[in-house]
């Protein structure tokens, strides 16, 4: 069975050699104009992904259009969509921490163990603060109800 991490260090490594030569980045090493080109790349896949979900298209919603833009057959054309649009983040994202040499797949780890420790943590500030609000509550409605007997005596 092959490690995940190093499957996703890889699919990085692929979809960065793809974007060098569909943007024809020239340099092996960042420097600010190919740097620029990255951020631009993902920031427009996300403003597109943005515009398509405002527009309606539906998460599992693709079209295939041809080099005219006529739509066309699955296979016979360029699929687009929303679901299209999150696999371009995905893959800019990739070949952005690709070119700026992060393990991606030790950062997934990393990040990954800190999100889930940060989660347990407000998941248990959650839980005492509403044991507060329950035991606050309670008092009350124990207070309401001696009051209610009061009144009945």
């Amino acid at each position: 069975m092959s490690d995940p991490l190093a499957t996703l260090n890889q699919l990085a490594d692929e979809v960065l050699a793809i974007e060098k030569r569909l943007l024809t980045f020239s340099a092996d090493d960042p420097d600010e104009e190919d740097l620029a080109s990255h951020f631009a790349d993902l920031h427009a896949h996300v403003s597109h992904a943005y515009e398509n979900y405002q527009s309606g298209s539906l998460p599992t919603e693709i079209t295939y259009t041809n080099d005219d833009g006529e739509e066309a057959k699955p296979g016979e054309g360029v699929p687009t969509g929303l679901p299209i649009d999150i696999v371009e983040i995905l893959f800019a994202t990739l070949a952005l921490a690709r070119y700026l040499k992060v393990d991606i797949g030790q950062m997934v780890m990393e990040v990954g163990k800190a999100k889930k420790k940060f989660a347990l943590k407000v998941e248990s500030e959650r839980a005492a603060d509403e044991q507060d609000l329950d035991d606050t509550l309670g008092d009350d409605k124990d207070e309401d109800e001696d009051d209610d007997e009061g009144e009945k005596s």
